[in-house]
């Protein structure tokens, strides 16, 4: 969620940097002791993983991991199907970059890759992010993106794959003998806590035996 949907009022730079910085001072003696960020975008990149109202947009590397993140939410199982977005990086910079060569307008899209090893759980899920302008919200992303390209059919920079939401516990089981859960994707407590919580629901859910474990 961007910040401009948390405040629903326009947010102008200075707000934009206010919002940083106090969030900067906030994490003072709750991080570890090398934690010495020279970029912005490296402690917006930290607070999206914890919760801060940012300019980012989440992405991961891993297709398994972006159908994770699909289908563990059980609230939208009223949903006729689960959809993932993918993105080609080198194919979208090459394309604005002689797009922002031509005209110098604010880039659609940014990529950030964070190369801090401060951030398990961004190291643990393959991510990285878009950054877009705050007037821009995430669900925005996807029409910018297509509108900016359109009539170039040559190069594929945006695909969506949709699921049925019907196989939302077969798709779970799957990646769960991936090792693609949340105990492996947030190597901490609220990891391992939601971890359970979610091995009960599935359980319930299937409403047999699960296998587990094997032989080697």
């Amino acid at each position: 969620m961007g910040l401009v949907e948390f405040l629903e009022m326009p947010v102008s730079e200075i707000n934009i940097e206010e919002h940083l910085k106090n969030f900067i001072m906030a994490c003072r003696g709750r991080t570890g002791s090398n934690l010495q960020f020279t970029e912005k975008d490296e402690w917006w990149a930290l607070g999206q993983h914890f919760g801060l109202h940012t300019p980012l947009l989440d992405w991961t590397t891993s297709p398994f991991v972006a159908a994770y993140f699909a289908f563990i939410d059980e609230e939208n199982e009223k949903s006729y199907e689960r959809a993932i977005y993918g993105i080609s990086m080198h194919i979208v910079n090459d394309s604005l970059d002689n797009i922002n060569k031509e005209n110098e307008s604010t880039p659609v899209v940014e990529f950030v890759e964070s190369i801090s090893d401060e951030n398990t759980r961004l190291i643990s899920q393959g991510g990285l992010f878009t950054k877009s302008p705050f007037s821009i919200k995430d669900e925005d992303i996807k029409d910018r993106i297509i509108e900016t390209f359109k009539g170039d059919n040559k190069k594929i920079r945006l695909i969506k794959i949709t699921i049925p939401n019907t196989e939302r516990i077969v798709c779970l089981h799957s990646l769960k003998r991936m090792n693609i859960t949340h105990l492996a994707l947030f190597p901490d407590l609220y990891g391992a806590s939601i971890y359970c919580n979610n091995e009960l629901a599935l359980k319930k859910s299937i409403g047999e035996e699960i296998i587990d474990a094997y032989l080697e």
